[in-house]
């Protein structure tokens, strides 16, 4: 029978001292030319090994070669394994099958002692923490405990950290840059998760009592260890259902500005029209934090959102003004003749600032992936249906719109252009660019038509270029 290749040195050496023995003890009766005649009938085949300082190993070995056999079953190094499945439970078998029972579970991360092999190089053998023996498929376990632990804290734990500012304060920031805007700080010994490990030396973390997020220095923060995310993500979901008020957006513009820190230089991450309710976590003189259709923490203007008394009294203001407005025009009208209408208004405005009119239609309309109506956009759908609205044909896809007008420059974008992104590859995303730094796009799945800034768009996905389509 052919076995797996992985026996050690140990086993070359066990067998040589057997074979050895029961050399010295045959000697008793036959000459050195039977010694070499028994050593030659055992038919133990041995290997040059491999030329990579491999240690040889045994080819073969039967019922006929029992001390091969021996010797090849006790090499094997008993060691710590772990789970390094992330897709939900790993079944521990009775048997090295999968029709076997079931002796136990298993997840990413759990630690087991491995003691042996199947010959057919598939199953471990395994002994769990409670003293359980089962089988384990050997694809499903690592023995590099590092990478088992990246892949945890990147799917299900977060790592547990306590700043330390002997004497200080610690600045979070809306980005991991020294210019990113401060949105909070934190004191010595205050605990945080790390949901990321920047390469740049910078931690994003959860902190304080609503979970918010944000951007510290790594070096001021001493790791410890990991907790699991559903247990934190829970404890934050609960925190923010205590604490949560309605809100509803109250502008005379067409839109707020939803921001990512309460700063009005901080990015936009999306816009807001006015009469659309929010989760008020907390108001504050100048801004207020809301917690996003994504369940993120943002910023909104205090003086745009209002809560449930101050909207009534608001409405009621509103309905009297209404009213005076109303029968003062009425007596305007009995007493003075009315104007002559203008029979037509001169239109100077820019096919470009149509473009973004028509845009603004449609601010707060779902992302729908595929969508290309007011019941829900993609992205290209998005600027597909503008465009049309306005007299311009572009083609469906955000790859395909690239082949539409002319290219133009950064530095000469007029509003109206269409601006492209991509991520590790071909174009995935368009927007329409709105002057100022500003694009309205529909961003993604959770998300609606919005404002937010180039910038931004750029810091978390790559800037292909622009085309003028009109």
């Amino acid at each position: 029978m052919i076995i797996n290749w992985k026996h050690t040195a140990a086993a070359l050496c066990a067998v040589v001292t057997i074979v050895s023995m029961a050399t010295v003890q045959y000697s008793g009766s036959m000459s050195a030319m039977a010694d070499e005649q028994y050593m030659a009938d055992t038919e133990i085949e041995v290997l040059e090994g491999d030329g990579d300082g491999e240690t040889p190993v045994f080819a073969e070995y039967s019922q006929d070669n029992p001390l091969a056999a021996v010797a090849a079953e006790s090499a094997f190094e008993v060691k710590t394994g772990y789970i390094s499945y992330a897709g939900g439970s790993v079944n521990v078998r009775g048997a090295a099958s999968k029709e076997a029972n079931i002796v136990g579970s298993l997840s990413l991360g759990d630690a087991m002692q491995v003691t042996d092999d199947t010959d057919d190089g598939l199953w471990y053998a395994v002994t769990l923490e409670d003293g359980t023996n089962g089988y384990v498929m050997c694809d499903l376990i690592s023995f590099d405990y590092e990478a088992v632990r990246a892949q945890m804290l990147a799917t299900t734990m977060y790592l547990s950290g306590k700043v330390s500012v002997s004497g200080g304060n610690l600045n979070v920031r809306n980005k991991p840059t020294e210019q990113g805007i401060v949105i909070d700080q934190l004191g010595d010994g205050a605990v945080v998760y790390i949901s990321e490990i920047t390469a740049d030396g910078w931690y994003k973390v959860i902190f304080g009592r609503d979970y918010d997020s944000g951007y510290v220095m790594a070096r001021y923060v001493t790791t410890g260890d990991m907790v699991n995310k559903t247990n934190v993500d829970k404890a934050r979901k609960d925190r923010l259902n205590s604490v949560a008020k309605k809100g509803t957006v109250v502008t005379d513009g067409k839109y707020v500005n939803v921001r990512n820190a309460p700063s009005e230089k901080a990015d936009i991450i999306t816009t807001v029209k006015n009469g659309i309710q929010c989760t008020v976590i907390s108001r504050g003189s100048k801004w207020t934090k809301i917690l996003t259709s994504n369940n993120e923490i943002a910023y909104i203007i205090t003086s745009a959102i209002l809560d449930d008394a101050a909207l009534a009294d608001y409405s009621a203001k509103k309905a009297e003004a209404t009213a005076r407005a109303s029968e003062a025009k009425k007596k305007t009208s009995e007493t003075q003749p009315e104007a002559k209408q203008a029979s037509s208004k001169p239109d100077n405005a820019s096919m470009g600032a149509k473009i973004i009119a028509e845009a603004e239609k449609y601010i707060g309309v779902k992302y729908v992936y595929g969508g290309t109506s007011p019941s829900g956009f993609d992205c290209s759908g998005f600027v597909q249906y503008t465009m049309k609205k306005v007299g311009i044909n572009v083609n469906r896809t955000s790859r395909d719109q690239y082949k539409n007008g002319v290219a133009v420059a950064r530095s000469d974008l007029q509003a109206g252009d269409l601006v492209f992104f991509s991520k590790g590859g071909s174009i995935t995303h368009v927007g329409i660019y709105a002057g100022n730094d500003k694009v309205i796009h529909s961003p993604s799945a959770g998300y609606s038509v919005c404002y937010t800034t180039l910038s931004h768009m750029c810091s978390y996905s790559t800037y292909v270029g622009a085309r003028r389509v009109c």
